[in-house]
């Protein structure tokens, strides 16, 4: 089957379009392939369990920077932390505000199936031992 898709891309002359117009367009290999943080952020990203969230959100604050953009940043519902973690890893220079009740949701209504009163609750320990991240 891959041969077979190969071999028909070819006849239509559209195997290798990419790399075709790459050298036409002089389009260095790094501006197309390589997004703009280190390699930390990217193993970072990819140990997440929620890479496309993770790698949004450091592209958001890559996006900040070279906008000039400044102030601070804050997470509502922090829950264990790890997504503050990450935040302050990739833009250790600001500041993040963290807000949660850290006792979990609330009682559920009539439409909230698959919830539980306190389902999610952490206590604040697991969070603080994150540096620099104010409560």
């Amino acid at each position: 089957m891959k041969n077979l898709l190969k071999t028909m891309l070819i006849r239509v002359g559209l195997y290798g379009l990419d790399k075709r117009l790459k050298k036409l367009l002089r389009i260095p290999k790094y501006q197309m392939s390589c997004p703009p943080y280190d390699r930390t952020t990217q193993r970072r990203i990819r140990a997440s369990i929620d890479v496309v969230r993770y790698a949004s959100i450091a592209l958001a604050i890559h996006r900040l920077r070279t906008d000039g953009v400044s102030g601070a940043f804050a997470e509502v519902g922090v829950y264990q932390g790890e997504l503050s973690s990450f935040i302050v890893s990739v833009a250790p220079e600001t500041t993040l505000h963290l807000f949660d009740t850290f006792e979990g949701l609330p009682s559920p209504g009539t439409i909230d199936e698959g919830f539980e009163r306190g389902q999610y609750a952490c206590g604040l320990a697991p969070v603080r031992v994150y540096p620099r991240m104010l409560f």
